[in-house]
């Protein structure tokens, strides 16, 4: 079940082990954005974690099939206010329409 906590606490866990292993390369190789160590992630190599994390699973909560949200609900669909970019802070923009509707030449947001 993709619902089950322990299927989300494994999907974190891997996703701790890469962002350790990433920020130990970044080190390695003296970038300058600061993930932390392999032994333990800054608060910006966490919220890097955490973002990763949310777009898993938004692959997974999206709504079942047969429910009417399924007809157009996709992952693009689905917000978190608790995402905020690495560098400056800001919240996503929702889409201004259903991604399903949008089309090549309109404007992804408000």
């Amino acid at each position: 079940d993709s619902h089950d906590e322990r299927n989300d606490k494994i999907s974190i866990d891997g996703m701790d082990l890469m962002c350790r292993e990433l920020a130990q390369d970044m080190k390695r190789v003296n970038h300058p954005v600061d993930f932390g160590t392999y032994e333990e992630l800054s608060p910006l190599g966490e919220q890097f974690r955490d973002i990763l994390h949310f777009s898993d699973k938004t692959r997974i909560d999206v709504p079942p099939a047969g429910t009417p949200e399924s007809r157009w609900c996709t992952y693009r669909d689905m917000t978190d206010s608790t995402c905020r970019s690495l560098y400056t802070g800001t919240a996503p923009v929702p889409l201004k329409d259903k991604w399903i509707n949008i089309h090549d030449n309109t404007s992804l947001s408000n």
